[in-house]
């Protein structure tokens, strides 16, 4: 006979039992902290308690409930889109300045004629010999006043965090 007729072999031998994995353990239930004991009270008189005070809410926390959270989203966006645009031609002007760009150039006189009315009261706050000094120095400094108030205001109008 073969192994496989007598059953003896590998194929018949049964597969030993496996053990049953542990069963989970249990959660532990967080502690019940005691209420402490009523204190009895006192002939002497309590101290008045403090006024609550209110929270003052400032920036973006008191007109959400104006405007509503898409709005003022939106708003944010648009100061932020028109902040750095009117940066950003300033700051295209001072490179192209720098550059020694030819200023017959359409695209030099765009950015010169757009630039000056952005220049704002900064046109003149310096005054170096060389005009050109005087555009890096007074246009620039406007470009940088516009990235810091738009910053500044669009800090303002963040979403408020939740409390």
């Amino acid at each position: 006979e073969t192994e496989t007729e007598t059953g003896t072999g590998p194929e018949s031998e049964p597969e030993p039992a496996r053990p049953a994995a542990p069963p989970p353990a249990p959660r532990a239930k967080a502690a019940v902290q005691p209420k402490p004991a009523a204190q009895p009270k006192s002939a002497e008189p309590a101290e008045p308690a403090e006024p609550r005070q209110r929270k003052l809410r400032l920036g973006a926390t008191r007109v959400v409930g104006f405007l509503g959270r898409g709005t003022l989203a939106l708003l944010r966006s648009l100061v932020l889109l028109v902040g750095g645009v009117a940066a950003g031609i300033l700051l295209i002007y001072v490179v192209l300045v720098l550059t020694k760009a030819n200023p017959a150039n359409d695209l030099v006189r765009f950015f010169a004629r757009t630039s000056k009315p952005l220049a704002w009261k900064f046109k003149d706050l310096f005054t170096p010999k060389t005009a050109r000094a005087n555009i890096t120095e007074n246009y620039g400094l406007a470009a940088v006043v516009y990235l810091i108030v738009t910053l500044a205001v669009a800090r303002f109008l963040r979403r408020p965090t939740k409390r």
